[in-house]
Parts: C-alpha cells; structure tokens; sequence
C-alpha cells in the first residue's frame, strides 16, 4: 500500500497532486502494490469525477479509495452516484474505509472493499495541521526495499518541506560521513548510483 498524502478537491487545483500519485505509482516495478488514494470527497461530483476516474484507470496497480468528509461523505448530494459511476469504470478499484457501502460498491463492479470496524474507521480524515497532525513540521520515516525483499534500507526521515524539494530524478538518503555521521542530503539519481550504490 502506498503512503499517499491527503489529495484535497480538484477545485484546488490538486488534479497535479493525483496525477503525480499515479505516474510514481506506475514507475514502481512491483506486482506486489496497491495505490492508496485518500480523496476529499468532492472528487466524486462532475467535472472531478471524470479525472478521478481517468486516473485510476491509468494506473496499473489497483487503487483503494478512501473518501473524505467531515461526516459519512455518502451523505452528500451527487457522491453514492459517483461512487456508482466510479465502480463501474475502474475495474480495479477497491472502497476503503467504509460501512455498508461496500455491498452497493462490489454491487456496481468494486473489485473489493474494507469496512472499518468503527464509526471513525468509516470514512477518512483531512489533515488537520492545527491539531498536529500532517503539518509542515511532521516527519515522515521512509523504508525501501527490492522487489524480491533481498534487501531493505533504514529509514529516511522527510517532511512536507524536503518533499517539496524533490523532483523526478532527486533521492533523499542518509549519507555516512568519513567518521560515522549520518545525515539525510538529497541529490540526483545519477550521483546517488555513484555515492550509495557503490557495492551493490
């Protein structure tokens, strides 16, 4: 499963934030690998719906939808219609984080679906950077490993901050100095291969 961010509604102009989730998604090697998208529930309304929908199809790994909302998102006008229309176009979309609404997803060709066990566990959550929680200070810890799990890395720490810093073609790792020191620098791929990789 995929470590995605919070996508926010299109009409915020985040329709780059879940092409991006797609197109990295698609450059992983793995058959091992499904797509978490944690949507705002707005998505599920025209015209977002139609680039939801193009999205998830382009991707080839399947994708789980979490919808968002304050309250249970199913509630709002337009959305169980999307979700209806959603299931049908995306062979490969499983519902995440939902009550009953699993049997009218699967119903309508959802490939699968994940009921929370809790009210809370029901529907997703926006971020809330005043409460602390996916902020601009949080740090995140990353994990890599092969495709055959022959090896794994330590974790990297990033925040919002140093992800924003990284374009395609950019890796965050931590480097050991000469005398042991560790510290996370970001650098290209190129030179990652030649400074990381030396042994390998």
């Amino acid at each position: 499963m995929t470590p995605t961010c919070f996508i926010e509604a299109d009409e915020t102009g985040e329709a780059r934030a879940l092409e991006a989730v797609v197109d990295q998604a698609n450059g992983l090697d793995r058959e091992d690998t499904v797509v978490l998208l944690p949507c705002n529930w707005r998505w599920l309304r025209e015209p977002s719906l139609s680039r939801l929908a193009d999205r998830i199809r382009a991707c080839r790994h399947p994708v789980a939808l979490i919808m968002q909302a304050d309250e249970d998102p199913l509630k709002r006008r337009y959305v169980p219609e999307g979700l209806r229309q959603l299931c049908r176009s995306c062979p490969r979309l499983l519902l995440w984080r939902t009550d009953l609404a699993a049997f009218d997803a699967m119903a309508h060709g959802a490939s699968g679906a994940a009921v929370g066990a809790s009210a809370v566990l029901r529907f997703g959550a926006a971020p809330r950077p005043d409460s602390g929680g996916g902020s601009r200070k949080t740090t995140y810890a990353l994990h890599g490993w092969t495709k055959d799990n022959s090896w794994s890395s330590s974790n990297v720490s990033i925040t919002l901050a140093d992800r924003d810093r990284l374009t395609p073609g950019k890796v965050r790792y931590d480097s050991a100095s000469d005398n042991g020191d560790e510290s996370a620098i970001t650098v290209s791929t190129a030179e990652f291969k030649t400074r990381a990789c030396q042994n390998m």
